[in-house]
């Protein structure tokens, strides 16, 4: 690099999946979709925060359609990776700035179930 040029700080980044997961039970169970979803998931789930991804941004990363993306949620949810911390969804009583009704968010946190399959899991998205 020429003087003064610098490598941009944490341009990549790496997700690290345990061993213990990915040769639990659960983890048997999910269709190489979900997989998928939950490494991108990774990014951005690190240090317990709550994030969301949307179907669009899902579409432009993966290439899924948002059919296949709530079934490999489903799957996320029922199989204890994933927990949804806030329903997504059309809201009546919001309007935005035009006048138009706001589409919210579904906010998503990963989870540690997987490890106890005999613990019912939390709200499935519709």
């Amino acid at each position: 690099m020429g003087k003064g040029q610098k490598t941009p700080a944490n341009k990549w980044t790496y997700s690290k999946l345990e061993d213990e997961m990915t040769v639990s039970p659960a983890w048997k169970k999910l269709s190489g979709n979900a997989c998928k979803v939950l490494i991108e998931f990774y990014r951005y789930g690190r240090g317990g925060n709550a994030f969301y991804k949307t179907y669009k941004g899902m579409k432009k990363d993966l290439g899924y359609s948002s059919d296949t993306y709530k079934r490999a949620i489903k799957e996320l949810v029922e199989n204890g990776f994933i927990e949804v911390t806030e329903e997504g969804g059309i809201t009546r009583h919001e309007v935005d700035k035009n006048g138009l009704t706001c589409w919210n968010k579904s906010l998503y946190k990963l989870s540690s179930k997987w490890k106890k399959p005999d613990i019912p899991h939390t709200r499935n998205p519709s």
